[in-house]
């Protein structure tokens, strides 16, 4: 299943704004194409909405991207609420999302669309989905990011430190893990199975000699 990167701080925004009106209401997602994770939600207070339509208020979006492009930050989908209990797309959106694919963004693969349920309406959920340009909608899973979530992509592997050949860590410090090492454990483990079974040989004949002597003892 197909997942919906948000960072923290633009899904608890979405909370504070969209989260918290009543259906139907909506905003924007903006995020790097690359990666397709969103960095920011923009709330359009400005839409013209009733209790079951929610129409873009086109000017103050468009104002809106022109903004977030300059910080590095594309339009990547679009958020609304349903009434309780709508949780799926309606053939509108659909219809809706599918042109502003193919007519006004033709790079994009594909649309975050999800749909929110207000908490104000009476039990708060976010059901994420995704839409292509040919109009297939799919259930995605929600995965929240750190803020900073780029800090934690690895870098490419020629970027990396090396890391020293047969080391071990003890004692939070990193030493080299030597031939003698190998040789000094192989022995001790040696000198352990040794006299462990040395012990159970000597209990062994232990028993066998007083068992022995009992039955010499009573005659047998």
């Amino acid at each position: 299943m197909k997942k919906v990167k948000i960072i923290t701080r633009a899904y608890h925004h979405l909370l504070q704004t969209l989260a918290s009106k009543t259906a139907e209401a909506g905003g924007v997602l903006f995020g790097s194409p690359d990666d397709f994770v969103v960095q920011a939600f923009v709330y359009d207070e400005q839409a013209v909405v009733t209790a079951s339509t929610y129409t873009l208020n086109a000017p103050f979006l468009n104002k809106k991207i022109d903004e977030m492009r300059q910080e590095g930050l594309d339009l990547v989908g679009i958020v609304h609420s349903h009434p309780i209990g709508i949780r799926n797309l309606s053939n509108p959106d659909i219809t809706y999302f599918k042109s502003q694919l193919q007519n006004n963004f033709p790079d994009l693969d594909y649309f975050i669309v999800p749909i929110i349920q207000s908490a104000v309406d009476g039990e708060y959920d976010f059901i994420p989905y995704i839409i292509y340009k040919d109009g297939r909608v799919e259930q995605a899973e929600l995965e929240l990011l750190p803020n900073d979530y780029k800090s934690y992509i690895q870098r490419p592997p020629e970027l990396l430190p090396p890391i020293p050949m047969e080391a071990e860590y003890v004692g939070g410090n990193t030493r080299q893990f030597t031939f003698k090492n190998y040789y000094l454990i192989l022995w001790s483990t040696l000198l352990t199975g040794g006299l462990v079974f040395t012990l159970c040989t000597l209990w062994l004949i232990y028993q066998y000699m007083f068992h022995q002597y009992k039955l010499s003892h009573y005659g047998f």
